[in-house]
Parts: structure tokens; C-alpha cells; sequence
């Protein structure tokens, strides 16, 4: 499966946000065990380094969790000026419709977020964490 997966399941995972990082640790691990393609959006860095810094004030432990973010990572998804530009002409978040217009271009099958509801309806599968492990144990 080629997958995108959301800045919150990263920073459940590396900030060991309890009771979150459990399942969200389980999923990331299931798809690298599984060879799947994991798709992240060039602002879950951004995003991921600024929350890091403001929880933290420390630069290095920053740069550290984006580069475990960066290890996990197959790809980081490709934006385009037509993703942005049709993003305008879809109905909720403009950021999010961002990404579901760069994940339907790059022939991605899912994003997994705990955000369901901001990506639901929009042409492309999503999942939760939970839902998608339960998919992948039964579409083995």
C-alpha cells in the first residue's frame, strides 16, 4: 500500500504521547515490516520541528525528531502549483485539500490521520491508525 501518513501519528510516536504512541508506534512498524510506501508531506517536517521547539526550547532535539521522521519515510510527497491552485476549488480545510489534491496526483492509496473527518469524501481512502491496522491484518 502507498500511504501518507499524517504529522499527528508521527508525533504521537516520537513525543511518546500517551495512550496514542502505543498504536501509533504498531502502525508505523507494521508498514516498514510489510515494505509499504510511506508518503510524508513536506510541512509534517515544518509542522513536526515547530511543535517539537515549542514543547521543548531545544534546537537539537528538534532537528533530531525530524530526522527520525525523515528515517521512517519513503517518500516525502511531491507539491505542485495545480494542487494548490485545485485545492481552492474543494469544499474544507485548504491546507488538508492540499495534500488529498498531491496524494490523488501521486497515486497515493491512503492517509492515515487521526483527522478523519477533514479527509473524508474527498476521492481518496483514509483511515484511521486503527482502522488501517485491522485492514492490513485482514488483506494480508
Amino acid at each position: 500500500m502507498r500511504c501518507l501518513i499524517d504529522t499527528g501519528i508521527y508525533l504521537d510516536v516520537f513525543l511518546d504521547r500517551k495512550p496514542l504512541s502505543t498504536e501509533s508506534s504498531e502502525l508505523i512498524t507494521t508498514l516498514i515490516k510489510n515494505n509499504h510506501t510511506i508518503f510524508t508531506s513536506p510541512d509534517s517536517f515544518k509542522e513536526i520541528y515547530n511543535y517539537a521547539y515549542r514543547k521543548t526550547h531545544d534546537v537539537e532535539l528538534s532537528k533530531n525528531l525530524i530526522q527520525k521522521v525523515y528515517s521512517v519515510t519513503n517518500k516525502i510527497i511531491d507539491i505542485q502549483g495545480d494542487d494548490i491552485v485545485n485545492a481552492m476549488f474543494v469544499d474544507g480545510n485548504y491546507e488538508d485539500n492540499i495534500i488529498i489534491e498531491a496524494t490523488k496526483r501521486n497515486k497515493v492509496d491512503a492517509i492515515i490521520t487521526r483527522n478523519t473527518e477533514n479527509f473524508s469524501y474527498k476521492g481518496i481512502t483514509v483511515f484511521s491508525p486503527d482502522e488501517v491496522l485491522l485492514y492490513l491484518k485482514t488483506n494480508k
